[in-house]
């Protein structure tokens, strides 16, 4: 059986659909992945894989286990058992820093922005890991401030003073700066005005668009798979269905459980 047969039949077995070929290089592959709190299975064998260009959408309920997942991909969480591939090198000994700088970027739940920073500041920090020349690096900060406009009204101020959208676009502008292979987003739409979310989706789509790879936890699930190429649907730390956004969308049983349908 090979590795990928594998990581199917584990699919299968806690009830997901039956395999969905997909195309495109892989960026990531979890296999068998299993993490405790102490005494308690956050993750029980969870399987996955992103591929390039991919906007893959993690959903499920609260405890669940996805930011677990997020936060042992980028390294906060030692693993139990299993395997993390990025770009099919093991990554699961490579503390968080050094996950950063092959390519990977998490931004976290509850944004994480340095208060007393200023905004240009924030981004900067972004690029720690980078050795390109201050003029390149300059360069990459006019992106960012094309993407989020406000950010370059309000680049001298402290962090802290910014509204909670405008700091989850620092959060995703400050990742970005480390020019990732794969960003890991982390509820981007936790505790905004519906304004606001939409604003933050709309980001996300251009950048799904721009052909960024994108793994994505949200408890907004319609509109995480409204976007999504690929989805799965954790329940108790596992994996119990898989398949493309739009089907998952359309699921009876995602539907009754997670959107509200």
């Amino acid at each position: 059986m090979s590795a990928d047969t594998g990581v199917l039949e584990r699919t299968r077995a806690v009830g997901a659909p039956a395999a969905i070929r997909r195309e495109g290089e892989l960026i990531l592959k979890v296999d068998g992945l299993s993490v405790h709190h102490g005494s308690v299975c956050a993750l029980d064998g969870v399987s996955l894989e992103v591929r390039k260009g991919e906007l893959v959408a993690l959903v499920g309920s609260n405890g669940a286990g996805k930011s677990t997942l997020l936060r042992t991909l980028s390294g906060l969480h030692t693993p139990r058992a299993g395997t993390i591939h990025y770009l099919h090198q093991d990554v699961a000994t490579l503390k968080p820093a050094q996950r950063v700088e092959v390519g990977m970027a998490h931004v976290p739940e509850g944004r994480r922005v340095f208060a007393p920073l200023t905004v240009e500041d924030n981004l900067m920090l972004g690029a720690f890991s980078r050795r390109d020349r201050r003029d390149v690096l300059l360069g990459d900060l006019e992106e960012i401030y094309g993407l989020f406009p406000i950010l370059r009204e309000k680049r001298t101020l402290a962090a802290g003073t910014l509204s909670g959208g405008q700091q989850q676009m620092l959060a995703i502008g400050r990742a970005l700066m480390g020019k990732p292979r794969l960003l890991l987003l982390d509820e981007p739409s936790m505790g905004l005005a519906p304004l606001l979310i939409a604003e933050v989706f709309n980001v996300v789509r251009r950048l799904q668009q721009q052909g960024m790879t994108i793994l994505i936890v949200e408890q907004n699930a319609t509109a995480a798979l409204e976007l999504a190429d690929f989805g799965y649907v954790l329940e108790a730390g596992r994996v119990t269905k898989a398949g493309k956004g739009f089907a998952l969308s359309n699921d009876e049983e995602v539907k009754k459980a997670y959107l509200g349908i």
